[in-house]
């Protein structure tokens, strides 16, 4: 894949997820679990504004505490959420392991 490529695929994906945000009726399920992924990774702090990303967060709030998806994809996105934590948990141990 060239650099053009990657750009282009990266522009697609910033403009689906400032739709998403902006109109959250229009937000698809891969979408948010992207968004969520982002954001447990502090990668939303480099590509979204601060307004954006609270009404992100905002956003995930509502999705989980309304009938938008079904309950098993709300629990899929809290499932990404809480392997993240792990996985990030887990690295940080270990690096405080080998210092």
């Amino acid at each position: 894949m060239s650099e053009e490529d990657d750009q282009e695929i990266k522009k697609q994906l910033l403009d689906n997820i400032h739709n998403a945000v902006n109109n959250s009726k229009d937000a698809s399920f891969n979408i948010i679990c992207l968004m969520t992924l982002l954001d447990e990774v502090n990668l939303l702090k480099v590509y979204l504004a601060r307004d954006l990303r609270k009404k992100f967060k905002n956003l995930i709030k509502r999705i989980l505490n309304s009938e938008q998806f079904d309950s098993l994809s709300r629990e899929m996105i809290l499932g990404i959420k809480k392997e993240i934590v792990n996985v990030i948990g887990a690295r940080n141990m270990f690096m405080m392991d080998k210092s």
